[in-house]
């Protein structure tokens, strides 16, 4: 009996019973029935029900050595697929030497690129590129085309709105500045069909106007320019809301002069880290437990950085170590972040927040990583065809 004999309700059943995203993208790579079966909206939400989220394909490791090399691809080992799959050849003048461009996010099976070398020799930061390296699909964008007069600090992938993320789903914010002040954003909406949509996003509305948030996420942006306010950018929903910081600081004064993050807790729960450049101290606040919640913020302890790190090796004695903007700190969500004072920018240290325990950390040029899931419909039918021979 051919497998076109089996009706599409007995295969239904067959595939939810599949262990991994990747046997279904195999499997529908095999027959327009099979394919018409698996991309199918109903079968899709109970497998996805069934089996979670989808499968981590991989790491993709950036680093910042000149000359610039492209990110090398690391594949999960409980994932069986040919890292070659995962090459980023497609890429625009990907045959440049030294390489064109820089990770600067990942979500989902996305990755999001800016260039740092144009085709004719100028340096370039306007233009960017969201990914989908499985599919070898791209979309490239120049926000500055949009919003002339600003330059681009940061950037970043957020779900799409209709929830989850994928080539003809996906969010994009910009933080973009003016000699300096972040006092604006800008997003771009991709939709089914490559329709793309920009909107501009005011920075001091938002402090005005987002609602104060119950649950902080490591994961979300954030800014924080003047007064007591943080606003937040969730990544899942692509919802702003605030946080109100307790009246420690003349947050006021010299409103510039602050650097914040957020950071889970060895219990799980958020930390707000900020970094004030006026003293070179690190303030941890946490919220206060409130009847069968959480109550208001509050400051947990405040870290004197030039003195937890005085022991380390490489250390010279400087109360001014820390109190410049350019002590940078890079957090990737743990109690442990990775800083460097201003004046020793190749010497680092960990510290963990929570037990203000420090340590030497490796060389600043190690690799960045930058994770991948396998793509989820409605990527699925390009997937197929990538996949045919595998």
């Amino acid at each position: 009996m051919g497998s076109h004999a089996i009706p599409d309700d007995v295969l239904e059943l067959i595939f939810l019973r599949l262990g991994s995203q990747l046997s279904l993208l195999r499997a529908a790579s095999t027959c327009k029935q099979w394919r018409r079966v698996v991309t199918g909206a109903g079968f899709l939400h109970r497998f996805r029900s069934l089996h979670g989220p989808p499968s981590f394909a991989g790491v993709y490791y950036d680093t910042p050595c000149r000359p610039r090399q492209r990110p090398d691809f690391v594949s999960s080992p409980w994932v069986d697929i040919d890292a070659r799959f995962f090459s980023l050849d497609f890429l625009p003048d990907s045959e440049l030497t030294p390489w064109a461009w820089r990770i600067q996010d990942s979500r989902g099976s996305l990755l999001l690129f800016d260039r740092l070398r144009h085709p004719r020799g100028s340096a370039s930061y306007g233009d960017f590129v969201i990914c989908e390296t499985l599919t070898k699909r791209y979309e490239m964008v120049d926000p500055l085309s949009w919003f002339k007069g600003f330059s681009i600090s940061e950037a970043y992938l957020i779900d799409g709105e209709s929830g989850g993320i994928g080539m003809e789903n996906f969010r994009v914010v910009f933080k973009l500045h003016t000699r300096g002040v972040h006092s604006t954003a800008a997003m771009l909406t991709m939709r089914s069909g490559r329709r793309q949509s920009w909107h501009r996003i005011s920075i001091d509305e938002l402090f005005r106007n987002a609602g104060p948030s119950d649950q902080l996420v490591p994961s979300s942006v954030y800014w924080f320019n003047a007064g007591r306010s943080v606003a937040a950018l969730d990544r899942s929903t692509g919802e702003f809301s605030s946080v109100l910081l307790p009246q420690v600081e003349d947050w006021n004064f010299h409103k510039e002069m602050y650097g914040l993050t957020v950071i889970a807790g060895h219990d799980g729960t958020a930390r707000l880290v900020v970094l004030s450049w006026s003293c070179g101290d690190l303030m941890v606040f946490a919220r206060l437990p409130q009847g069968g919640g959480c109550g208001e913020w509050a400051l947990a302890k405040r870290i004197r950085l030039w003195e937890v790190c005085r022991d380390l090796p490489g250390y010279a004695y400087d109360p001014l170590l820390f109190m410049s903007e350019s002590a940078l700190i890079h957090t990737d969500g743990t109690p442990v972040i990775l800083i460097s004072p201003w004046r020793m920018k190749r010497w680092w240290f960990h510290l963990d927040v929570e037990t203000v325990e420090v340590a030497p950390a490796p060389d600043p040029d190690v690799a960045t990583a930058y994770p991948c899931e396998l793509p989820w419909p409605p990527t699925l039918r390009a997937c197929t065809s990538c996949l045919g021979d595998v």
